[in-house]
């Protein structure tokens, strides 16, 4: 059976869904000749017109509670409208994971799923709705924050983003809908001879470095974390890691990078533990992983102030 590909926008009211489906089915590139299911899970102040609903051959179907939001409903419009794609707006205050856990039929495919974020309540959602808003990053392939002006943090905003999903496509857009350039202001100067990361600034260089590897490629960085070893570790090599809050108190992950010693830190490693903190003077290689720090100095230290990792 021919593929039906579905292409999810998400984020919470007031998010500009609406307006960006309309923009996008205006342009005859994406609807010309498609027979287009757009549905609905929660309507906002904007509407969809009806004379640009006819123009595109696009079938609106507004879902009513998400109790109807069922495998049987998509079923059913399916056979309805045979649609050549199914344009999915959806409901913020609902998880994502439960319509990706539903059992559509194989022929279902999603293609994309795009974030919607209102940059000017996006700090009351993160401080609020926290571990809601971050699933939608994780699950995202782009994320759109609009409606931005000069004194929005994008660089913040970007890392808050980047520590859930590095692979995800970030875009900031000004209130009249142009580009807004996000520059990255680093707590750090990467001209120096040794690259000094504080305590503090550990998530945002492993962010940092995680966009853009490239950049730190023969670099020398002084670092503080913790110890991680494991026979599965080739002999001399270790990982040097932070505790990082990615989204909520109960979803701590462990964040860092392998460390391989030199033959004259091979003393210190034989008496390294596992969660022993250290201060790493190291100079930065790339790996098909990404950063690869070969040690230079290694001396055993007091732990961090803040032991958790944050992202801006």
């Amino acid at each position: 059976m021919k593929e039906l590909p579905i292409y999810i926008l998400n984020g919470f009211l007031d998010s500009g869904k609406t307006s960006f489906l309309k923009d996008t089915l205006d342009n005859e590139e994406f609807s010309q000749g498609q027979n287009i299911l757009l549905i609905v899970c929660e309507e906002g102040e904007e509407e969809y017109e009806a004379d640009l609903l006819n123009q595109y051959n696009i079938h609106l179907e507004i879902v009513d509670g998400k109790e109807n939001f069922t495998v049987d409903f998509f079923k059913e419009k399916e056979r309805l409208y045979n649609p050549d794609c199914i344009l999915l707006e959806y409901n913020g205050m609902w998880q994502l994971k439960d319509f990706m856990t539903m059992k559509m039929p194989r022929h279902y495919v999603i293609v994309q799923i795009i974030t919607l974020v209102n940059s000017s309540t996006f700090e009351l959602y993160l401080n609020n709705m926290r571990s809601l808003i971050m699933e939608q990053f994780k699950t995202s392939d782009m994320v759109i924050f609009n409606r931005c002006h000069e004194e929005t943090p994008k660089s913040s905003y970007r890392r808050t983003v980047k520590a859930v999903n590095s692979s995800v496509q970030i875009f900031f857009e000004n209130a009249d809908g142009s580009e807004a350039k996000a520059e990255d202001i680093l707590p750090f100067d990467l001209e120096e001879d040794i690259i000094q990361i504080e305590e503090e600034d550990f998530g945002i260089w492993y962010v940092d470095t995680l966009d853009s590897p490239e950049k730190y490629k023969g670099k020398t960085v002084n670092v503080k974390g913790q110890a991680f070893k494991s026979s599965h570790y080739p002999q001399g090599c270790f990982a040097l890691f932070r505790s990082a809050m990615t989204c909520c108190i109960d979803d701590i992950a462990s964040i860092g990078f392998p460390i391989r010693c030199s033959s004259k830190d091979m003393q210190i490693f034989n008496h390294l533990k596992s969660g022993q903190w250290i201060q790493v003077t190291a100079k930065i290689d790339l790996g098909p992983g990404g950063l690869m720090l070969l040690a230079e100095e290694i001396i055993p230290c007091e732990k961090a102030a803040q032991e958790l990792v944050y992202f801006n």
